[in-house]
């Protein structure tokens, strides 16, 4: 995991850049990506790489490879741009959850 400074922004939560090792299930296209996020915050993420064929409006379920408990999140992608997309959360398992916090507490605590 690598973590950076937060991300300043309109949006009412923060995000915050860590890079996470994760895999993305389309269940529509039955395709899977593993990649990295490239921003968390608790609402959703920002990655790199989408399964092959997933566009905006798609929903996905996202798997932390790092998690103690790998339950998968359930999301909608929200946006699908040259540099990543943006996955928003719908359904967090509450182990999911406590480790997504688990993350942006580290961060904080490196950052300050």
């Amino acid at each position: 995991m690598t973590v950076g400074t937060p991300v300043d922004e309109r949006r009412g939560l923060q995000r915050y850049p860590l890079r996470v090792p994760i895999s993305v299930f389309n269940p529509g296209t039955r395709e899977r990506a593993n990649t990295e996020t490239r921003d968390v915050h608790v609402r959703g993420i920002y990655i790199h790489d989408l399964p092959l064929g997933t566009q905006a409006g798609a929903e996905v379920f996202v798997t932390f490879l790092g998690a103690p408990s790998q339950l998968p999140c359930k999301g909608t992608v929200q946006h699908v741009a040259e540099t990543g997309a943006g996955i928003a959360f719908h359904s967090v398992p509450s182990p999911s959850k406590r480790f997504i916090k688990s993350l942006t507490t580290l961060e904080q605590n490196l950052d300050g």
